[in-house]
């Protein structure tokens, strides 16, 4: 159903359109590479179900941020990789949802919620020899609102992993990954429901073992 309560006929719909710019700059060097990029997004007719349950088929959000990609041999046994994020997510238009649920009522201008301005993904790897190397991964998600009317927010989370792979023979190899090497208490999502914080859970810390063969 509409917002008003009415069922929308087919014709009524217009396809979703994406408009996007993008300009990017890539370099290469011998110890290092690195990509940054810019974008702009404007999305109309954006289809979504609001928090009432009805399906709006006139929706507009606008979007823009940087992003940069890195790769760098910090020596002969040290290497760091890195993507990360920066980015306005909003909502272009205003709808009044009503019903007792003006926590997703959204405003012109309101950050799309749970959309986080900055995410990011770093792994330090150190090669010991061509049999074994160990890595120290980092996760990095920002706050981000968990509802429309953007009254309520997440803190956003770290998470750090750990890891060895030693290769026993030419087809053979065993692997040791520790993820939430702290033990982080963080959210996969978090958003409200019927008014209240919901939070699903990520996992714990967490061991694993792994021995693999190729055949």
């Amino acid at each position: 159903k509409d917002g008003d309560g009415s069922v929308p006929e087919v014709n009524d719909i217009d396809s979703e359109t994406l408009d996007s710019l993008e300009v990017g700059y890539r370099a290469i060097y011998p110890s290092a590479s690195y990509e940054l990029a810019a974008f702009v997004m404007q999305k109309e007719n954006y289809h979504f179900r609001d928090g009432n349950d009805y399906y709006e088929t006139d929706g507009k959000t606008d979007h823009y941020g940087v992003e940069l990609s890195l790769k760098w041999l910090l020596a002969n046994n040290w290497e760091l990789a890195s993507n990360v994020t920066y980015a306005k997510h909003e909502y272009a238009f205003n709808r009044d949802v009503g019903g007792g649920n003006p926590a997703e009522t959204i405003t012109d201008g309101n950050t799309i919620d749970g959309a986080p301005e900055t995410l990011g993904n770093t792994k330090l790897t150190y090669t010991a020899n061509a049999r074994i190397d160990a890595s120290l991964t980092w996760e990095h998600v920002g706050e981000y609102f968990m509802d429309a009317s953007n009254s309520a927010e997440y803190e956003g989370h770290d998470i750090f992993g750990l890891g060895v792979d030693y290769m026993l023979s030419g087809d053979s190899a065993v692997s040791l990954r520790v993820d939430n090497l702290f033990d982080e208490g963080y959210a996969k999502r978090a958003d409200k429901w019927f008014g209240d914080n919901r939070y699903f859970p990520g996992e714990g810390r967490r061991l694993m073992l792994r021995f693999t063969r190729d055949y």
